[in-house]
């Protein structure tokens, strides 16, 4: 009987240490943001896309998003951007990329 419940308990903490270690996003900037080679996007009329293909939801990725539409603005003066969004998977476990909507100045 007690080695039942050791070995349940054992499980819950187990199960609980790697939940709270999964909910824990990255904390400071990656190498990946320090890189950025907006030639992999794709712009068709007033619309780029701009592919991240990051582990995690948007808001564990704040700094380097925000870091892409810096660098897309300064490489394009000539463009205002209107609007962005981030393209994630349905649980929202994985960024795809950045849906980037602009105009000229």
């Amino acid at each position: 009987m007690k080695r039942k419940f050791y070995l349940l308990f054992l499980a819950v903490f187990i199960v609980s240490i790697i939940l709270i270690a999964g909910c824990m996003g990255p904390g400071v900037i990656t190498e990946r943001a320090k890189t950025i080679d907006l030639s992999l996007g794709t712009t068709v009329g007033n619309h780029t896309y701009l592919p991240l293909n990051l582990k995690g939801p948007p808001d564990n990725h704040v700094q380097e998003i925000l870091q892409v539409l810096d660098t897309f603005e300064k490489a394009h003066p000539e463009l205002e951007v209107t609007s962005w969004s981030a393209e994630t998977s349905q649980q929202s476990n994985f960024t795809y990329g950045l849906w980037v909507n602009h105009r000229p100045k």
